[in-house]
């Protein structure tokens, strides 16, 4: 059998011995002992050799605790050398010593962090001498892991993700040829799983993960990878004492004659792009047998997708996935007896959130500054805080004016309720009327407010589908900063809604318009924008259909907020618009498909 190499663990042991002090024999106390505790290290012999203790080990310290029969701590010490030659007065009596390594627990897992613990007791007998040795071995688990010359003559890359079953413990990884990360790693006790991965001279990418149970403490398990000659493969594992020794012989291609790839997977909700390629044939490749197969987790049957060739790369959108999903894809060639493949991939698809309470049937009254306020929310949702839409109400409701409502009559689908927003003039301020997600943040004075525009949204959709009814006046009111073109007593009253999707909630302060207003179309903080044109934000007495098409500036990055903005003023920002302008909004659906590409 072949010799195993390794570090062999070491022990630390404290040797404890009581007396009575021979120069006080007088002493009518006769049931006060004295113990003394002499601390030095041991050698441990495995496998009939004998190893020192580790010089890390020797550097670091014991914490050590003398505890009497009622559990009392009586003594204790951060660092065991300070009681090395020490002579400790003791009251006769059975004493537990517990030492353990200084300042950490042993949870956790890395380089050069080996944990020793140990425990035993000593009766301290007025007028006897007693001697007791505690020994500190190592109380969590040793990882080494080796590969074998065959490994770095056969593929790219190699490396051993070694992982903890143990909740909160961080994965340690070796890497071939990477000396730093092939020192050996410790471990709390626990169930252990290596997943060896390797790219192959082809550049295909191979994993095996192996699981290693029966974790005790002072385990050393020794990883040896090797790559085999001869296809054939297996493993031996090798037990001596506690060192465990595990030779993995690993069967996989080294290099191929015809080489297909997935490259990349951009999954959607309910599609995903994916790309492809065939770095080399052996075969002359006819790109019309080339495609993608796919099918979810669960499914037993493949789909297939058509590839399009571009650019020495293979595209093809897979479609009619469900959200939240598992699945895999290939890419493979299939003509006559020539038949390649490569590897499955595995994806999920992205969520498809609905708006809440995209119907606006749910609505509430709560309270702002101390008056009553109209919410698009139901209540439990209003005081947990948990509204996703807000309204201009809270500014207007200083002056007991609700420019945000519930409809109940006039409303898209029988039985429920709409949004109505109505624009207003009040006392002194013209105010149009807004429904959007984000939250009121406070006002300034009677000049304006603070808006807090956006909610939590990683969900990519394609498209906003809803229903509306308009009845915009001609603008009557104009405030100071009116846009250009727009001319009081001329100009039509237009509504206007838009959707973005953001990196981050925007803080909007219409006090403030040039320094906190976005630009959506350019703002590098927008993933994607669109907006209801100016040509359809027209007077309707009918409920007619609106959809905004998003246009996404990157289609790999995803938002983390969406912005979804309702105003019955398209310039109520300014302070301009009619005052009897009123939009009627109902049945807000987000589409999950393919978006517009622009």
């Amino acid at each position: 059998m072949k010799k195993i190499f390794s570090l062999i663990l070491a022990t630390l042991a404290i040797v404890v011995s009581s007396c009575t002090n021979d120069a006080k024999s007088g002493n009518e106390n006769q049931e006060v002992g004295y113990l003394q505790l002499n601390i030095k290290s041991v050698s441990t012999t495995y496998n009939n050799e004998t190893r020192a203790v580790p010089d890390e080990y020797v550097a670091k310290q014991l914490y050590v605790e003398i505890v009497n029969s009622k559990g009392e701590v009586v003594k204790r010490t951060a660092d065991h050398t300070q009681w090395s030659s020490t002579t400790m007065q003791l009251p006769a009596g059975t004493y537990t010593i517990n030492a353990h390594s200084n300042a950490w627990d042993g949870n956790d897992s890395g380089r050069d962090l080996p944990y020793y613990a140990g425990t035993t007791t000593v009766k301290v007998v007025a007028g006897e001498k007693v001697e007791a040795k505690l020994t500190c071995t190592l109380a969590n688990v040793k990882v080494s892991v080796n590969f074998d010359q065959s490994v770095a003559d056969a593929f790219l890359s190699a490396s051993v993700e070694v992982s903890s079953a143990v909740a909160g413990i961080a994965p340690q990884t070796f890497t071939m040829l990477n000396t730093q990360t092939l020192a050996p790693a410790f471990f709390p006790v626990g169930k252990l799983t290596a997943k060896l991965t390797v790219i192959n001279k082809a550049g295909q990418t191979y994993s095996m993960s192996t699981p290693i149970e029966d974790v005790k403490a002072r385990d050393h398990f020794i990883l040896n990878y090797k790559a085999s000659a001869t296809g054939e493969g297996g493993f031996v594992v090798t037990a001596d004492g506690t060192e465990t020794q595990f030779t993995y012989v690993f069967s996989v291609p080294t290099t191929a004659s015809t080489v297909l790839l997935v490259n990349s997977v951009n999954a959607w909700s309910k599609f995903s792009w994916v790309e492809g390629s065939i770095p080399t044939s052996e075969a002359t490749i006819d790109n019309q047998y080339v495609k993608f197969l796919y099918k979810a987790d669960a499914d037993a049957d493949w789909t297939s997708a058509a590839a399009t060739f571009e650019n020495d790369t293979y595209k093809a959108t897979l479609l009619n996935l469900q959200p939240s999903t598992g699945y895999k894809v290939k890419l493979v060639y299939e003509n006559g007896t020539d038949s390649f493949s490569s590897a499955e991939t595995a994806f999920t698809t992205e969520g498809a959130r609905a708006l809440p309470n995209g119907n606006l049937d749910n609505w509430c009254t709560g309270t702002f500054n101390n008056k009553n306020c109209t919410y698009p929310c139901d209540l439990a949702d209003y005081n947990a805080g948990n509204g996703f839409w807000d309204t201009s109400n809270p500014g207007s409701s200083l002056m007991n004016r609700m420019v945000t409502s519930e409809e109940t009559t006039d409303v898209h689908t029988a039985g429920g309720s709409a949004a109505r927003l109505g624009s207003q003039f009040i006392v002194i301020k013209f105010a149009a009327a807004s429904l959007y997600a984000g939250s009121f943040g406070a006002l300034r004075g009677t000049s304006g407010a603070l808006i807090n525009f956006g909610k939590t949204w990683t969900d990519r959709p394609s498209q906003l589908k809803g229903w509306f009814k308009y009845s915009g006046g001609i603008i009557n009111r104009v405030g100071d900063n009116a846009p250009k073109g727009v001319t009081k007593d001329v100009t039509p009253d237009l509504w206007s809604a838009y959707v973005v999707m953001t990196d981050e909630p925007c803080a909007f302060d219409n006090t403030d318009i040039a320094g906190t207003a976005w630009n959506y179309e350019t703002d590098s903080r927008v993933v994607a924008y669109g907006a209801v044109p100016d040509s359809k934000c027209i007077n309707t007495d009918t409920w007619t259909e609106f959809t905004i098409d998003l246009d996404y500036h990157d289609l790999v990055r995803k938002p983390k907020y969406i912005m979804v903005v309702f105003s019955s003023s398209k310039y109520g920002d300014y302070f301009t618009g009619c005052d009897s302008s009123v939009l009627l909004l109902d049945d807000l659906e987000l589409v999950y498909g393919e978006p517009t590409i622009k």
